[in-house]
């Protein structure tokens, strides 16, 4: 089946679910990594490239909106105030030896609570709220930069195209190895579920139903990068709907045994290791119905001849050998 065709069944057809069992493991780690880069290319980069676009690029932003600035020794000195309240971003520069940016001031909480990305600035470090809603407080001495100026800034833009290319590379790792993680976890407690249900599951099949399951709450999660609202418990929203995709997917195939017996006997036949076909002649001697042996008696290796016509023709032989001699 088509990944994208596996990607609309797995949020509203459960009928289709026990035919994921049948996929290879490449192809499930596929599905998962292709989840995963739509997640990084909705929530992260295409909000970035937007809004890079919008104001010119690094270069456009630092020439219009960064006023004049040094930093050396792991303090900045700006030439003038900078503040703005637009587009969803928030940005204050103010280097006065009497402002002190903070994430528990009135004003920068506020700001994070109003805006979708957040930029202040003081003379010693930076609090920085990203499109995914993560707030970090970053002194400059972390960035291990010795000295900088606006200059030296844009001749720095080049390199900073492909810090962000390097970023989005981590980050995607990042996100795919996050995914994996979560799905075992979902996977373990889909186990504690399936034993409830009274539904005969083996880890791997679990495993690979949950990748699945993990469809719409991820689709949610993209969704909801947009919203322009806060909803309280949202992650613990999504991980209550994996487990009831589980159940009812653990409910259609224990009401409907055939189809599951079938696609877990091919999923078990496909884990098995492959053993060399024996020729059906020698797998096991044929012995007389009687079970006596006679010396003159032989075991037959041939599917097409019952042992006791082998040996009333060795018999015939031999007596006719006898007659053929007296003569």
């Amino acid at each position: 089946m088509n990944v994208f065709r596996e990607m609309a069944s797995s949020v509203w057809n459960f009928s289709r679910y026990p035919g994921f069992l049948k996929n290879k493991k490449g192809k499930i780690f596929g599905f998962g990594a292709l989840l995963m880069a739509f997640y990084l290319l909705f929530v992260f980069c295409f909000p970035f490239w937007n809004f890079l676009s919008k104001y010119g690029g690094y270069a456009g932003i630092i020439s219009r909106y960064i006023p004049d600035f040094t930093y050396e020794n792991g303090k900045l000195e700006a030439s003038e105030k900078y503040h703005s309240e637009a587009d969803g971003f928030y940005v204050d520069i103010n280097t006065d030896e009497t402002n002190q940016v903070s994430e528990s001031s009135p004003e920068i909480r506020s700001a994070l609570r109003t805006y979708g990305a957040v930029l202040a600035m003081d003379s010693t470090g930076a609090v920085i709220k990203g499109w995914n809603g993560q707030t970090l407080t970053v002194p400059y001495s972390a960035v291990g930069i010795s000295s900088l100026n606006k200059e030296g800034l844009l001749r720095m833009v080049p390199m900073l195209q492909i810090m962000t290319v390097m970023l989005f590379v981590v980050l995607y790792l990042v996100l795919l190895g996050g995914f994996f993680v979560k799905v075992f976890l979902f996977a373990v407690f889909g186990m504690l579920v399936a034993a409830v249900m009274h539904v005969s599951l083996r880890f791997r099949q679990v495993y690979c139903l949950t990748v699945y399951t993990r469809t719409l709450p991820v689709i949610l999660t993209i969704l909801y990068a947009y919203f322009p609202f806060y909803i309280p418990g949202f992650s613990y929203i999504t991980s209550l709907l994996t487990f009831v995709y589980l159940a009812i997917v653990f409910r259609r195939m224990k009401s409907n045994p055939v189809v599951f017996q079938r696609n877990t006997a091919r999923t078990m036949q496909q884990e098995a290791p492959v053993r060399p076909e024996i020729p059906e002649e020698i797998q096991a001697p044929r012995q007389p119905e009687n079970g006596n042996l006679t010396p003159s008696d032989s075991w037959s290796f041939s599917t097409g001849n019952h042992p006791d016509e082998n040996n009333n023709q060795e018999r015939s032989n031999e007596n006719n050998d006898r007659n053929g001699n007296g003569n």
